[in-house]
């Protein structure tokens, strides 16, 4: 497994004092990441080979946990967030992740 620079794109709205609404994107570079085939639990057979229903990317302590409307770059293709990020205090960020075509 290879380390990756993954591009998490922070997405924020801002209101301005007309009430008038704008999204942001801020694209932020964070290097040293994982990213592994994750396995989905719903197995009618258990003799059957498990289906990859998605992925789980892991990203170094110091990063930013993502929030519902954040989206990242990987290898050019672009990723969401399944559910929330797993904080593990001081070793690092897991995030269940779906490829968007």
């Amino acid at each position: 497994m290879r380390r990756l620079v993954v591009t998490h794109v922070q997405v924020t709205t801002i209101t301005d004092d007309y009430g008038n609404t704008e999204t942001v994107e801020t694209p932020v570079d964070v290097p040293g990441c994982l990213l592994a085939p994750r396995a989905s639990s719903e197995r009618s057979d258990p003799h059957a080979p498990a289906v990859i229903s998605g992925s789980q990317l892991y990203m170094p302590a110091r990063s930013t946990p993502p929030v519902a409307a954040d989206h990242f770059l990987i290898d050019g293709k672009r990723y969401e967030a399944e559910g929330e990020a797993g904080v593990w205090s001081g070793r690092g960020i897991e995030v269940a992740v779906k490829h968007i075509p």
